[in-house]
Parts: C-alpha cells; structure tokens; sequence
C-alpha cells in the first residue's frame, strides 16, 4: 500500500510536468550563428497576458519597423581576445568588439574591447569584473528569482588624449584635471512568472517566460589635483542611472529570443516587440534588399557621439533617418552617396534608437539598432 501511494504521489508530480519547456545550453549562442529579429514599435495588444503555467500568447498579427542582425564569430578573428581568456564568442561592433561566455549553465557577457565609449577619440578596453548573465538553462520553476550584477572602470590619462578632444573636456571641465575615467555598473532581476505557448509571424514556440528589471548606471569622473577623482555626470550631461523592464520569452529551439517586450517604466504601456525574424514578414511597408555595401554605427552601445560610416554605395538619393522605439523620426538628413556622417545625440536619453537608410525608391535597405546609455 505504501508503495502504490508514493507511485500515486510521483504520477500527480509528473502530470503537472507535463508539456512544460526546458531550456538547456543548445539555446545559447556560438561562432557562426546569425541572430535575425524584428521590431515592432508602440504595437497594439495585450503581450502580456496572464502568468503561471501553460499559457498561450498570440503575437501572430505583429508588424515591423525594423530589422536587425547579430552575427557571433569565431575568437579566432578577434583582436581583443587575450583580455576576455574565458570568452567562447565575440560580436563585431564596427569599433570594437564584445565578447560572450557560453558554459553548460549559462551565456554571459564579459565586457568589450576597443570600444570609444564616450567619444574620446580612442578606444578604451571595458572588462567586466563578473559575467553577465544573457541567457541561463532552466526550467520552470513559478517565482525563481535569479540576480545578476557586475560592474567595470575605465580611467586614462589626458596626455594619452587626441588633442583636440584633450582640449574640448579641459575646457567643459569646472576642474583642471589630468585623468579621466568612465565607470559602468548593471545589475538585473529576473522572475519565472510563465511557460506556455508564443506564436509569431511565421511560427510558434513553447517558452519559459522570465520579467527581467534591468538597472544600470554610468559614471564620468575626472582626476583632479588635490582632490582625487570626482564625479562630473551630472555637469557635463552624461551618465547617469536608468532601468528597463522586459518580459523574456525564450525556446530551447531558437538562439533568439521568441519575443522580448519592453514596457515602459510603470508598466502601464508596452513601448516595443521584438521577435525572432522567421523571413514571412517584411519590414513596415517597405522591401529590405540584399545589402552589398558597408554600414556601421559606432561606438555601440555608445554615451556620446557616433559616427554612422557608408561605403560602396552607388549613388543615389539615400536618406539617413534615425528613430526611437516609438517609431518617432528624430532626425532626417539627404545625401546622394557615401560618407561618414557624425551625430552627438545630446537631446538623447538612454534608450534604444534605430538608424535607418531609404533609397530613392522609398525602400529601407539598411537598419542598425544602437544602444545609448547616459
């Protein structure tokens, strides 16, 4: 009899098992893969929904506005490598790399190099003091919390300076200095609140659904005589703290996530969709070609200035636009070929914007998403 009541015990255990999603390190990305996603701006729609266990969410009417790409390469193109030695992938950034940790348990991000992360004219080498958890195997567990912080420091002395950028900070600064540092901290929470069923344009997924609260928070200092290192953030516009909340749907059967949704801050609206580009779709009304030229915004992620480069572009009449997750136009500019085209973004609040390239035809050829953290 004690047997067959523990048989009954473990059969009820396993039935609310049943169809449940596992996520294992097959879903972490690698040398070679080519993330594809698409965004949706300000969609129209409840993509929340309810939480706990066997849900549906039907994202299958979303449209799109942008398309973006994330290729991982082999460590064997890197140039930054010998600083990230436990990194098992990198991203080319245009300038600069970033670099990843793939382990049986988890994907993180570990830092970047050569990245001009604040317009100093140079690339500075960003390594992070712990691995920042992207993407981790589990299964669903209703209310598992997983926190995950790190940090990184910067400092450079002016003598190692451009000298015309030397010369613009000297001269923003309220203090003399000789250094010069940028300082980054990010720290997220993420709940298991849902598995179920997504379905998007072109297919459908079984997910583990995780809230992630991100914060993070940049700092500018300078180094002064007789007073050490101090924070100029706030005198010069830069830096500063900010906090993104999304909702994660993640497959073991993609590299991508299924659909990422961003709300704004109290949660009362979703500000964007991204999802897993299953090629049924094109972006808004417009037809993506083939892209044989080179477009690049750099530095990415970026706190200051970028510079957006265009070469082996027949010439045209091309405008470059650039647009917030809102799908609002910021700004517009008409050229007729290639170049460099620099833009400073002071009006700009830490956020994701996207840089967008039409030809004459009115057709979008190029995207590139950017990541401004102030």
């Amino acid at each position: 009899m004690r047997i067959a009541i523990t048989l009954f015990i473990v059969l009820l255990l396993n039935i609310g098992l049943i169809g449940q999603t596992e996520i294992t390190s097959a879903s972490f990305p690698e040398p070679g893969d080519v993330l594809k996603t698409l965004t949706a701006a300000r969609p129209a729609g409840d993509f929340i929904g309810g939480s706990g266990a066997d849900q549906t969410w039907d994202f299958s009417n979303l449209t799109a506005q942008f398309a973006a790409e994330e290729e991982y390469l082999d460590l064997a193109g890197a140039e930054f490598d010998s600083l990230f030695v436990n990194a098992t992938t990198f991203q080319s950034l245009g300038q600069g790399e970033s670099f990843y940790q793939a382990s049986a348990t988890e994907f993180s991000f570990l830092g970047f190099g050569g990245v001009d992360f604040i317009g100093l004219g140079f690339g500075s080498n960003l390594v992070y003091t712990d691995p920042f958890v992207e993407r981790r195997a589990m299964t669903y567990q209703a209310g598992e919390r997983f926190s995950t912080s790190t940090s990184t420091l910067a400092r450079v002395s002016v003598d190692d300076l451009p000298a015309a950028i030397a010369d613009s900070l000297l001269a923003q600064s309220p203090l003399p200095f000789d250094s010069i540092g940028v300082g980054i901290s990010n720290e997220r929470e993420d709940v298991i609140d849902a598995w179920g069923t997504v379905m998007i344009p072109g297919g459908s997924f079984d997910v583990i659904r995780e809230k992630r609260v991100a914060m993070s928070n940049t700092v500018i200092e300078i180094k002064a005589p007789f007073i050490g290192w101090f924070d100029i953030s706030g005198l010069i516009g830069f830096g500063g703290g900010d906090t993104t909340i999304t909702y994660q749907y993640i497959s073991n059967d993609a590299k991508e996530a299924i659909a990422v949704v961003t709300m704004t801050n109290d949660e009362s609206d979703v500000q964007s969709v991204e999802f897993k580009d299953m090629g049924v779709i094109t972006v808004g009304t417009y037809f993506v070609e083939e892209q044989t030229f080179e477009f690049k915004v750099s530095p990415n992620p970026s706190n200051g200035p970028v510079l957006v480069e265009i070469s082996d572009l027949p010439t045209d009449d091309y405008q470059l636009m650039i647009y917030d997750l809102n799908g609002k136009i910021l700004n517009k500019e008409a050229f007729k070929s290639a170049g460099n085209f620099n833009y400073q973004l002071d009006n700009f609040t830490s956020g994701t914007y996207f840089f967008s390239l039409k030809n004459s035809k009115g057709q979008q050829i190029a995207t590139e998403k950017l990541i401004l953290k102030r």
